[in-house]
């Protein structure tokens, strides 16, 4: 699209995996998962963490038991903490593939992400993603925050500010839903 035809804005929608129990566990997914624990962690320091040495026949967490909706209570195992880290680290690293990809074809071109930037959920768990690190990619960032400004009955103001501040905090312009 850069190139043949001239684009100026590339807009890579949901930009997260899908929520856990339904993340991708396929061989690709496992052995990316294995390298990331291997490189993480030196063997001194996988037993005191996660109680054995070895990642090698180490299989993603099943998130058996935990509804559609989880919350950081269900992340007492470090497994469990250390999928939702590298699914995080995974939608950034690709996303930042995209984006210098597309620089590089033209510096002038937009890359626009949609991780759905909603504060007031636990993305990170929930979809594998990072504000923090994702939005150090890409121009402008896309949320979907059902947040319209308004009341609630008991005097509370209901808004997507944060969002707007944490795109301005990262230097990235905001598309809002």
């Amino acid at each position: 699209g850069i190139q043949d035809i001239g684009l100026d804005l590339i807009h890579f929608d949901q930009m997260y995996w899908y929520t856990e129990p339904y993340s991708c566990r396929c061989e690709f997914c496992r052995h990316r998962f294995h390298d990331w624990l291997e490189a993480k962690y030196p063997v001194d320091r996988r037993r005191p963490r996660f109680g054995f040495d070895n990642f090698k026949d180490i299989e993603p967490p099943p998130y058996i038991g935990i509804l559609s909706n989880p919350s950081v209570k269900h992340l007492r195992s470090p497994l469990m903490q250390e999928w939702a880290l590298w699914r995080a680290s995974e939608v950034t690293r690709q996303y930042a593939a995209y984006d210098n990809y597309i620089h590089s074809l033209n510096p002038e071109a937009a890359t626009v992400g949609n991780p759905n930037l909603n504060l007031a959920l636990n993305l990170g768990f929930q979809n594998g993603v990072s504000n923090d690190d994702m939005l150090q990619h890409g121009d402008v960032v896309f949320s979907e925050s059902p947040a319209y400004a308004s009341w609630t009955p008991d005097g509370r103001l209901l808004s997507k500010i944060r969002a707007y501040k944490t795109a301005r905090l990262m230097g990235k312009s905001i598309f809002a839903y």
